[in-house]
């Protein structure tokens, strides 16, 4: 049984105005000639000055064409010219092969050869002087003339555009537009006038795009959306400003949108989270304007559509959903204060004149007389689409779907299907489930075969919310064995700081990275016992015995459920010292084994103050890590690992806070701090030159080391703060008001019981007493290192720093140039919370920005 929903093909009202592109624009011409067309890069052009540049550049194309069925190959930039070279290839009724020209040359090599395989070769190609020389290079194989956009559209043309009689009907082609290829060659699509039409019907009826509408265009009108949506705008005698967002930053794109106080944007989802979570959307004027916002070319989240209606309340955002084959599909619209699940939204209801059906198999089947006519290439219409005996055209889609209502949602796609451990599992599933928590931005779930067995595995890959908190790879195996059956477990868990994209802004899945894992197994029984541990606590099957715990995607509550697990199972109260000197399987399993060898033999390190742990052993620059405030060595574990990679990085050391996990009195000061942690670090490296770096609190500790270290008469060649934030006194001396989370937290929290006040008193009074409960341990020396850094007063250095802001530092810069580090320095920004900045994916990042200033 088929269930379907459909909607009127309304052929009469869809043809009662124009016919045709090229009609329609050739009456809104007439209706709106004084009105602004099109506005960017400081230029704009009225309706009838577009249409009169459009009427000679058609004039120029019939007079170099051969025949009108030819299609003109177009590559150019954006520009006002751009536009109405556009608009000249439909008014003079050739095909249009709009390309953008970021395309590498093979892939316009590739487009050209199969206009020519399947008897379109192209007329000529029109390219603009920017990219002119690359043009001619590629046309050149495939012998095709190329023609310069000035030639084309500044050329006096007295007549009209030539002859189209029989062109203005809505099956006539009108171009042909080639899909991503990112899993393959490039497609061709054949778009007749009534898809145009259609469309231009919605923008009008469902967006509210009327004319004088001041619409912001920020997709390239080389892609697919984008050129419908300037036709259709144009149409509709919108007010349009064109904004290639490929070489503006959030922030630049912002402004643009409220320098032309847009009352409607179109952009991809990818776009629009960049706006919402650029530092300077709170507040931005170009939101104020914002009436509705569309986004188009991949699924629209719930969070960014939240995150958008967050700072633009008066808007509607729309996820507009369609393809290639059938244009607009369908649109869903949300307004502030309704709500939806986590994840993509859903398809909405239907556009104009299509009609749905949902077979047997959950396959998405689209039905209009305004669909594509077929692919470029007629052998792959077959099963895809159909014509009935009324003229109908019907499409096939890749896509699953079921109904809401009279909202379409798509579930998935049909191909996406695979067997894994002998159960059919449907990707879509397990990317629903990641994202269900809403504290990602993005994922992709592929198949692929294992390389070693042979056998099909998940893969998922994801990215955090820039500016959150990115929760670790064992969290998110953790949620999933909590909602999915074990088969549907992602073997790997991928964080990357982003996804791979496309150039039209789609995730690009053929540039995944494969996964690295080297699985070697343990070895002996105490290996086998403590890998089991590890694998439960992970959510993995299997542990190597070399690989690293937070490789793995483990924090340092992972790592507390491990020293729980060893604890239980062995009787010995390993610590997270030990955890973040042993990383590996192998590595805690001696750890292990010297603590059950009541003979063993002391290891170098027990010299050491418990308050140093050791990382890395190695030959070479040695690096001394600092630690904040209630923080343990582990949070270096993962630099450590990356660092190691690195010939020129020798040893690694760690300093925690004293009484952390050793009893004693704390630190109260910077200077106590200092002092101690100096100590091995002189034994350890009698001499310079020294390389220091410090998170949180520990920033602040390291720059007095290095100050000490200074004045000592050694040379210190950098010291990196990773994420510091500046003692409140210091801030005001340049008026920055920001403030870390704990002051934010004390400051403007909920008011406290006088008993809750006491227990915390009493608590802060046994900080460094508390290392039978590593919680409250870590939460008491966290209240004595914010007290720590409150009151602290740096004196200046004047050394080489590399200071990193992670995404809640709003401190004024010139706090760090102009009093604490007003000499040689470098700030950079990285877009991570204050704990996830240490992790998976961004610790890539860092150590990127800190090897390239080590000399």
């Amino acid at each position: 049984m088929w269930r379907s929903r459909h909607t009127p093909t309304r052929v009469a009202a869809l043809t009662a105005e124009a016919r045709s592109v090229r009609t329609a624009i050739l009456a809104g011409a007439q209706r709106f000639t004084d009105r602004p067309a099109i506005r960017m890069a400081g230029q704009s052009l009225t309706y009838g000055q577009l249409v009169d540049r459009a009427t000679s550049a058609a004039a120029s194309i019939t007079a170099h064409a051969s025949g009108a069925s030819n299609p003109i190959v177009v590559q150019v930039g954006l520009s006002p010219d751009a536009v109405a070279l556009v608009l000249g290839v439909f008014l003079s009724g050739h095909p249009i092969v709009a390309l953008d020209p970021h395309l590498p040359a093979e892939r316009v090599s590739t487009i050209l050869a199969e206009l020519e395989k399947h008897d379109r070769r192209a007329e000529f190609m029109i390219a603009d002087a920017e990219h002119l020389d690359a043009a001619r290079a590629v046309a050149a194989a495939h012998e095709l003339p190329v023609t310069d956009l000035a030639a084309i559209t500044q050329r006096g043309a007295a007549a009209g555009p030539g002859t189209t009689a029989g062109l203005d009907n809505p099956d006539s082609l009108t171009s042909i537009q080639f899909t991503s290829g990112s899993t393959g060659t490039p497609k061709g699509v054949l778009h007749p006038n009534g898809m145009w039409l259609c469309d231009s019907e919605l923008m009008r009826t469902g967006f509210s795009i009327t004319p004088g509408r001041r619409v912001a265009l920020c997709l390239p009108i080389s892609f697919g959306a984008g050129l419908n949506v300037l036709i259709g705008s144009l149409i509709n005698g919108a007010d349009i400003t064109a904004v290639d967002p490929r070489d503006r930053t959030a922030a630049a794109v912002l402004d643009e949108l409220a320098e032309c106080a847009a009352d409607v944007t179109f952009l991809t989802p990818a776009l629009l989270r960049a706006l919402t979570s650029a530092r300077e959307a709170t507040g931005h004027p170009a939101w104020t304007s914002l009436r509705r916002i569309i986004t188009t070319g991949e699924a629209l989240t719930s969070d960014v559509a939240q995150a958008a209606l967050s700072h633009a309340p008066e808007a509607t955002v729309t996820n507009w959903v369609g393809s290639s084959e059938t244009s607009a599909l369908a649109y869903f619209d949300l307004r502030a204060g309704e709500h939806v699940s986590p994840g993509p939204l859903p398809a909405g209801v239907l556009a104009p004149h299509k009609s749905v059906t949902i077979d047997d198999d959950g396959r998405v089947v689209v039905s209009s007389r305004h669909l594509a006519l077929g692919y470029l290439d007629p052998a792959a219409d077959e099963d895809r689409f159909s014509r009935d005996a009324d003229g109908v055209l019907s499409f096939r889609t890749g896509d699953r779907g079921t109904w809401d209502g009279a909202t379409l949602i798509l579930t998935g796609r049909v191909d996406d299907a695979v067997k894994i451990r002998g159960y059919l599992v449907e990707p879509a599933e397990v990317h629903r489930a990641i994202m269900s928590d809403g504290d990602l931005a993005e994922a992709a779930v592929i198949a692929r075969k294992e390389p070693d067995s042979g056998r099909t595995e998940l893969l998922a890959y994801v990215a955090p919310v820039p500016g959150g908190r990115t929760p670790p790879a064992a969290e998110i195996r953790t949620r999933l064995r909590q909602r999915l059956p074990e088969w549907m477990i992602p073997a790997h868990v991928v964080e990357l700081a982003a996804l791979p994209r496309t150039a039209r802004g789609k995730i690009d899945r053929a540039a995944l990275p494969a996964p690295t894992r080297h699985i070697d197994p343990p070895v002996g029984d105490l290996e086998m016992s403590v890998a089991a541990i590890w694998s439960e606590a992970l959510g993995l099957d299997e542990i190597g015995r070399d690989e690293n715990i937070y490789a793995l995607g483990a924090d340092s509550l992972t790592v507390a459920q491990i020293l729980v697990g060893i604890t239980r199972r062995h009787g010995v109260a390993l610590t997270q010292a030990d955890a973040a000197s042993a990383p590996t399987v192998a590595a805690m399993a001696r750890t292990l084994d010297a603590r059950l060898r009541p003979d063993s033999v002391a290891s170098s390190s027990d010299s050491l103050s418990p308050t140093t742990v050791p990382l890395r052993r190695g030959d070479g620059q040695t690096v001394f890590c600092f630690a904040g405030a209630g923080a343990s060595a582990l949070v270096f574990v993962a630099l450590a690992d990356h660092l190691a990679g690195d010939e020129r990085i020798g040893s690694i050391y760690g300093f925690q806070p004293h009484g952390l996990e050793n009893r004693g009195f704390p630190d109260w000061t910077v200077g106590m701090a200092a002092r101690r942690h100096l100590r091995d670090l002189r034994r350890l490296q009698p001499s310079g030159p020294y390389v220091l770096l410090g998170h949180s609190l520990g920033g602040l500790i390291a720059l007095e080391v290095a100050r000490r270290l200074r004045h000592a008469g050694e040379q210190v060649e950098l010291v990196m703060t990773l994420d510091t934030f500046v003692p409140q006194h210091t801030a005001r001396a340049v008026g920055s008001s920001a403030q870390t989370p704990a002051t934010t937290e004390t400051t403007e929290g909920p008011q406290l019981s006088r008993s809750e006040l006491w227990r915390n008193r009493i608590q802060l009074l046994r900080a460094g007493f508390l290392t039978d409960e590593p919680v409250e341990s870590a939460r008491a020396m966290e209240q004595v290192g914010w007290r720590v850094g409150r009151f602290h007063r740096p004196a200046p250095y004047h050394g080489r720093v590399l200071v990193v802001l992670g995404a809640d530092n709003h401190h004024d810069e010139r706090v760090w140039t102009d009093h604490l580090t007003p000499g040689d320095i470098t700030i950079t920004r990285i877009r991570a919370d204050h704990m996830s900045i240490v992790r998976e994916p961004h610790i890539t990042e860092v150590v990127g920005h800190f090897l390239h200033a080590l000399p």
